[in-house]
């Protein structure tokens, strides 16, 4: 039996990825916007155009800073809702790896005739790893081989404060730290802060990433703040994504 290999564009999963989180953190900013201008609790309670029935929740709390912190975590959660489905996506790429593609008609063309099946093959993979309940998200990470030690406790950090958020109401019995990073900017001993800034001749500028971490002590209420959203979504977007792609490229070497 004849082998035909075939080659595929990983890069187009971290471009996925790239591009979900931008979306995540765009929708993020525009709530932002709308609670400052003070247009969200106005339009929370308008009726729709084509409404039969507006139903309002008594009391319910409607307040600026009870709004943006559920934007808040309502981004961080979908951010990490797109880390794991990218993850499950590298992981599946990886089993699929040298594994032959069965069922294919005798007579298939090799062309774009074949890449449903492929697809199909790379898919099957998918499910699995997403649907394995017993791979759990840190279980993931540690598959990823080759991943700098710092990243990979910096994902696990991040699904310590999910596990915090979505089942136990926000409070964790141990301490976490979020671990992030961010760009520093610098103009020789100062730290650019905001816009503009009044730069002497001769002076330097400097990039530098550095820590952001946010610690959340034992047994209170994690507040993550818009920072560590910012924060969040440079480091998935610049330094994480990438290197999780990279993952496959040293497995094929190995």
């Amino acid at each position: 039996m004849r082998e035909i290999n075939a080659n595929i564009n990983s890069q187009i999963y971290l471009g996925q990825f790239q591009r979900d989180i931008g979306g995540h953190i765009s929708d993020f900013r525009n709530v932002l916007r709308t609670i400052e201008d003070e247009s969200f609790v106005g339009r929370s309670q308008q009726k729709g155009p084509e409404a039969i029935v507006h139903i309002q929740a008594p009391n319910a709390s409607l307040r600026k800073d009870d709004a943006t912190q559920r934007a808040i975590d309502n981004c961080f959660l979908a951010m990490m809702r797109s880390v794991v489905s990218f993850m499950d996506r590298i992981i599946a790429t990886k089993r699929a790896d040298g594994k032959p593609i069965l069922n294919v008609p005798v007579g298939t063309v090799v062309g774009e005739e074949l890449l449903p099946f492929i697809e199909t093959h790379l898919e099957q993979f998918y499910r699995e790893v997403a649907e394995d309940t017993s791979l759990t998200n840190p279980k993931k990470v540690s598959t990823l081989d080759g991943i700098p030690d710092w990243i990979g406790e910096s994902l696990r950090s991040m699904f310590a404060v999910r596990r915090a958020l979505e089942h136990h109401r926000g409070v964790s019995k141990q301490e976490l730290t979020l671990a992030l990073r961010r760009m520093r900017l610098t103009v020789g001993e100062r730290e650019i802060g905001k816009l503009p800034m009044h730069v002497k001749g001769g002076e330097q500028l400097m990039m530098q990433v550095v820590e952001a971490n946010t610690v959340f002590p034992s047994n209170s209420l994690i507040m993550l703040s818009e920072l560590d959203i910012e924060n969040l979504f440079f480091t998935l977007q610049s330094i994480i994504g990438p290197a999780i792609l990279q993952t496959l490229n040293k497995a094929k070497m190995e």
